[in-house]
Formats: structure tokens, C-alpha cells, sequence
């Protein structure tokens, strides 16, 4: 997926961080069914990443490829400590509305 990711503002309302955490696990979904050539219906997102065959080098590349598409920078070991696409999405979309809060609050 390469979709727009929802603007975020101060008060990042409840639809909106749902729209992006679905958004964040449609991408990741779709990522991990390409690298693994299976069925993206096959995928459970409370499923650990591990248990897909995710070895360390794809989960360092799947942090790239989420910095690229993000735009923020992620530590290498992120799939690790959160390990099902479920944990990855909702910390992400946390980090991202902390971001925006924090650029808002600058400007």
C-alpha cells in the first residue's frame, strides 16, 4: 500500500487514529504477504511476526521500508519489540500523533 496517511493534528481524534492504525496494518499486511508470497487473507495480525518465517535481516528491512513510507526515523529492532502487526500498528500510530503533537506545539 501507498496511500496518503491520515494529517494529524493536536487532539487526534479516535476516528482518525483508527483510520491511520488500519492504514499502518493494511501496509504491513500487504508487506509481509509480498515478502513471504502468501495470501494477504492469510495473515492474522495478532499472529508474532516470527511465527511467519521473519527472520532478523526482513525485520530490519521492514523498519526501513516503514521509515521510508513513514517518514520518521525507527529503531532497527522495532518488529521485535513489537512483534504482531497488531502491536507494530497501534505503537506506530501512537508515535506518529506524539510527532505531530510535538511539531504543532513548536510551530
Amino acid at each position: 500500500m501507498s496511500g496518503q496517511l491520515p494529517k494529524l493534528n493536536e487532539d487526534v481524534d479516535r476516528d482518525t487514529r483508527t483510520h491511520l492504525e488500519e492504514a499502518i496494518q493494511e501496509w504491513l499486511i500487504n508487506r509481509v504477504s509480498a515478502w513471504l508470497v502468501i495470501d494477504p487473507e492469510d495473515i492474522d495480525i495478532q499472529e508474532p511476526f516470527a511465527s511467519y518465517g521473519l527472520t532478523s535481516i526482513t525485520a530490519v528491512s521492514l523498519t526501513g521500508d516503514l521509515e521510508d513510507w513513514l517518514g520518521i526515523e525507527l529503531a532497527p529492532t522495532l518488529a521485535y519489540e513489537y512483534p504482531t502487526i497488531a502491536a507494530l500498528a497501534s505503537h506506530l500510530t501512537g508515535e506518529l500523533a506524539r510527532l505531530q503533537k510535538a511539531r504543532t506545539a513548536v510551530s
